[in-house]
């Protein structure tokens, strides 16, 4: 007959262990998706920016060297056409 004395012990350190070795992946998958939204973010204020320097100085050209400088990785085409829309 078995002892209904003989309980299983089960440490803190286990279950600690165990739950980080399941949720470590859902971790990484969810910094895998939220990096991105940074850098997309990052360029949609970069866009904006640059519209808006179009908007408020009305005599900047495409061929400045500043705004070639701080927008130069957009369509600049684009963005005088959108900046034009808005205004």
């Amino acid at each position: 007959m078995k002892s209904a004395n003989k309980d299983k012990v089960i440490s803190s350190t286990i279950i600690g262990m165990k739950t980080l070795f399941f949720t470590f992946p859902g971790l990484i998958g969810f910094i895998a998706c939220f990096i991105p939204l940074f850098y997309f973010g990052n360029i949609l204020k970069q866009e904006e920016y640059c519209k808006q320097i179009i908007r408020v100085n009305v005599g900047v050209t495409k061929d400045d060297p500043i705004f070639q400088e701080r927008c130069g990785c957009s369509d600049i085409d684009e963005l005088f056409i959108n900046a034009k829309k808005t205004e």
